[in-house]
């Protein structure tokens, strides 16, 4: 347990630990591990310090210099030799509050009063009922292939962190969650597999609906768009397996298992949670074209053959070229340079490559030279015939099938010649990286709309009203 009554911040964050493993007395360097408190969402923060154990105390000090005026939680105290580790998910009454700011309310009573603040907003009833006398449901949404470290509540939906999926099927895995975390003597049934992936759960809470699929629907909805956020701004994206859809009213569960198949590529990502909120609120009362192409960029990511993968991202370029209607506009070259011929200036005509080259240059030429933007993919040299390629096999798969011909026969024109020689498979890389122009395209496309989002959305800001007003 954390000792308050030795705990101070000032220059220094110093306080005493009662620990219960057995350790050398000495001094050691240590991580502590601190959450800071928003209105909605926490944010890990990992500083370095020293401290000294004598006995059963750890007397410890910590750099305050760069932590700003907010509410704070210490988590967790990790010896950098790894000789021990205090806190964490073997002690969860570990967490003890703090703050940097200047009133006499108790720290641990405002920590009580943010997380009472939130559980009522997150907990408020959603009535979906068309008169008013549905049943309450709690739908929990699995999801593999998100990494997240800490809870967080974005407005009406929460995320949070669950065991890996690892040599359990998702049945079992939703099993041993119905056991341990609802405390529910209810036990689905189905195949092993051995794949391993990070997962997370998703949570919507008191839906008020006529029945548990209509409640089902509303939190998939939710889900779906936050899951959309973490694709473009996390450069990953999670994939459901199952939900599971808990009846309060009549003590009742349901479980719904979706595709189990695999699709996509595990990405590691740090959280951000200020953005992610930002982007749901903002999304969830927009009717923004982007909101089509967030969706379109969810399929691509997930589609598995590769030929319809290009499809795919060429497509969503395409459409967010002819939203910005470039035809009709000069035709310039990378560095802007105006393109001419003996007839005189040439104009962007309605031509998806010139349309879409016409988008990545606005994008991208003023902060990048071509060599650095291509990050020599397979030793191509210019952006548009890069584009180039990815337009030809974007048609091929349109007019020809989802099978690569590569065919020096049948493919005889002057793109589909380049295409052939810059058909190149890596096959020492993991899978999801053997195309490197197929796997640059994914950034490009993922990039964009990041910054499509960020154009009409603007800057985010921290959420901290309610904090703000109680610790100053």
């Amino acid at each position: 347990m954390f000792d308050k009554e030795s705990f101070d911040v000032d220059e220094k964050i110093t306080g005493v630990l009662n620990i219960d493993v057995s350790v050398q007395n000495g001094e050691y360097e240590l991580d502590f591990e601190l959450s800071r408190v928003y209105d909605w969402y926490d944010e890990r923060i990992v500083l370095s310090g020293n401290g000294s154990i004598n006995g059963e105390s750890l007397c410890f000090s910590i750099d305050n210099s760069k932590l700003e005026v907010g509410l704070y939680t210490l988590i967790k105290v990790v010896e950098k030799s790894e000789l021990f580790s205090i806190g964490g998910n073997d002690n969860n009454n570990f967490i003890s509050a703090f703050k940097i700011a200047g009133n006499n309310l108790n720290s641990s009573e405002l920590y009580k009063k943010v997380y009472s603040n939130r559980e009522k907003k997150f907990k408020e009833l959603k009535d979906l009922s068309s008169n008013g006398q549905g049943d309450i449901y709690d739908v929990f949404i699995f999801t593999k292939n998100i990494l997240v470290s800490t809870v967080a509540q974005y407005g009406d939906i929460q995320i949070f962190p669950y065991n890996e999926l690892g040599c359990l099927n998702e049945v079992n895995y939703v099993n041993d969650f119905i056991k341990k975390y609802l405390k529910i003597d209810l036990q689905f049934k189905g195949k092993f597999f051995s794949d391993c992936f990070p997962c997370s759960v998703f949570l919507v809470t008191n839906i008020k609906s006529d029945d548990d699929k209509k409640a089902e629907q509303y939190a998939l909805k939710k889900a779906e768009l936050l899951n959309s956020i973490f694709s473009i701004m996390l450069k990953s994206h999670g994939s459901f397996f199952a939900s599971l859809i808990v009846n309060k009213s009549k003590e009742m569960s349901g479980l719904n298992i979706f595709n189990t198949r695999y699709k996509g590529n595990l990405f590691l990502y740090k959280d951000q949670g200020h953005n992610v909120l930002h982007f749901y609120n903002s999304l969830s009362n927009s009717n923004s074209y982007l909101c089509v192409y967030l969706k379109l960029l969810k399929e691509a990511i997930d589609e598995e053959n590769r030929m319809m993968k290009y499809y795919r991202y060429w497509n969503i370029l395409e459409g967010v070229a002819d939203y910005y209607n470039y035809v009709g506009s000069e035709m310039k070259k990378w560095d802007g340079t105006v393109v001419k011929t003996k007839k005189g200036v040439l104009l962007i005509e309605n031509k998806s490559l010139d349309k879409v080259f016409e988008l990545i240059r606005v994008n991208y030429s003023q902060n990048n030279d071509e060599e650095f933007f291509l990050q020599n993919v397979d030793g191509i040299g210019k952006v548009k015939d890069f584009l180039s390629i990815c337009y030809q096999r974007r048609n091929c798969c349109a007019h020809r099938g989802e099978n690569c011909i590569n065919d020096s026969d049948r493919c005889v024109k002057k793109d589909e010649l380049q295409c052939i020689k810059y058909n190149i498979i890596h096959s020492d890389e993991p899978v999801g990286f053997q195309d490197r122009i197929l796997r640059r395209l994914e950034e490009l496309v993922i990039d964009l709309l990041t910054k499509e989002v960020n154009k009409e959305f603007g800057n985010f800001t921290k959420q901290t009203d309610f904090i703000n007003r109680i610790i100053s």
